[in-house]
């Protein structure tokens, strides 16, 4: 299966492009944050020459706006403002798509994050526990580095940059058991990175500290 997440940033003239982009690419979901139309408009616009992608409807989560084909099963399993699960069943498989707009470093600092991600791990342990299987894959707009403590840390996401040690499903600290996530964005950092940029995007501060990642 093909995924797009894109924060369109409430621009509606990148709409054209972003519905080629899902022809191109043969995207089966499509995630998208700061939307600028409400879910059956954009849903209109996207099948305007092609008609194959269905809304998920959300009546809670108003950050994150979530589009699948026509052959692909989707239900909302729970959501709340910032985040929503889905359940996806396609080819007769089923996965557990959690989708998030967390909160910016621009208003919210790196401890100001770290405090906040164990709601978020709540809520992604509370859908697991309810759909009884860990095939899960959490995507979105996260404002964090891979290396940030809220991303790696046990209490918060605890995703680690390499599918080994992913393989290893979980952790012990403490006496508590913490599972893995894989997180891939680590291969975008610096020059061996798998695009020609040291990533997917980056806000380019004047601060004394920049990444440029």
């Amino acid at each position: 299966m093909n995924f797009l997440f894109w924060n369109i940033n409430k621009k509606q003239d990148t709409i054209s492009f972003l519905r080629d982009i899902c022809i191109e690419k043969d995207v089966d979901v499509l995630l998208l944050a700061e939307s600028p139309l409400d879910l059956i408009s954009m849903e209109s616009q996207l099948n305007l020459f092609v008609q194959n992608y269905n809304n998920v409807a959300s009546l809670v989560c108003q950050k994150i706006q979530i589009f699948t084909k026509s052959s692909i099963k989707a239900s909302v399993i729970e959501e709340q403002s910032r985040h929503i699960a889905v359940s996806i069943e396609y080819n007769k498989k089923i996965i557990t798509l959690i989708a998030l707009h967390f909160q910016s470093q621009m208003n919210w600092s790196e401890a100001d994050q770290g405090m906040h991600v164990p709601k978020l791990k709540t809520f992604i342990d509370l859908v697991e526990k309810k759909e009884t299987h860990q095939n899960t894959l959490v995507v979105g707009d996260f404002n964090m580095n891979p290396f940030d403590k809220a991303m790696v840390g046990s209490m918060g996401l605890n995703a680690v940059m390499e599918k080994r040690t992913a393989s290893d499903k979980k952790r012990t600290v403490d006496g508590d058991e913490y599972h893995f996530f894989y997180n891939p964005m680590w291969a975008f950092l610096g020059d061996l990175g798998k695009g020609i940029v040291s990533g997917t995007h980056y806000y380019n501060s004047s601060a004394p500290i920049n990444y440029y990642w």
